[in-house]
């Protein structure tokens, strides 16, 4: 099984992969996620998963009984995230949310785990309030262990769901404003503040700049 999906270059292939092995043998939870990421892989240039496909509901709801037993749950719903599957946000929504929300639970996930938490709510648009409160006390803590790209997406995901934190935002800009960033970067920087509906002239002056110095040497 990990060898035809890997082999598999189209949404379809990966599929047909996992239904054709699908009697054979216990599946491991690591079987579930190689497939749900290799769909993420593939999706994009060789077609879009349908989130009603027929096959990936027998995938995911196959995982509904072992929820319990999944250590990696932030990964599982930043891939549920990208597919869109209805079951993906059942998982979200009614799993993840109530497990997460426990006050030692986001504790135990390391700095790019909570990245991809947020990333998955904002991605699907879930505004949980209470779940990104709890989550900003804890990534206002390691804001200067993520990377420019992984602080720009948290701001990405606090601005899809409509959630102004300004003291996470205050510290990601004045963290992420002290390092060396691509014009593409500055641009994310003011998309995510206007998603947040905040003024912040110096990061707004910032990407200007650098607009307009790529704009020049562009022309030169």
């Amino acid at each position: 099984l990990p060898k035809a999906i890997a082999e598999a270059t189209t949404v379809d292939e990966v599929l047909d992969a996992w239904m054709l092995y699908r009697h054979r043998r216990f599946k491991q939870h690591h079987h579930f996620l190689k497939v749900l990421q290799r769909l993420v892989e593939v999706q994009g240039s060789n077609g879009h998963v349908n989130p009603s496909d027929w096959r990936l509901a027998f995938i995911t709801k196959k995982l509904r009984g072992r929820m319990q037993q999944i250590m990696n749950t932030p990964r599982l719903a930043r891939l549920y995230s990208r597919l869109g599957s209805d079951d993906g946000m059942w998982f979200m929504v009614e799993k993840c949310t109530p497990f997460l929300s426990r006050e030692y639970m986001l504790a135990r996930y390391k700095p790019y785990q909570l990245v991809w938490i947020a990333d998955a709510w904002g991605t699907c648009r879930l505004r949980d309030t209470f779940l990104f409160g709890r989550l900003a006390r804890y990534l206002g803590r390691v804001v200067p262990q993520l990377t420019s790209d992984q602080l720009i997406t948290v701001m990405h995901a606090y601005g899809k769901c409509e959630i102004t934190h300004t003291v996470l935002v205050g510290r990601i800009l004045s963290e992420v404003l002290k390092r060396k960033l691509s014009v593409q970067q500055y641009a994310e920087i003011a998309t995510a503040l206007a998603l947040l509906r905040v003024q912040d002239y110096t990061a707004l002056e910032m990407a200007a700049h650098a607009a307009v110095n790529a704009i020049n040497a562009g022309v030169g």
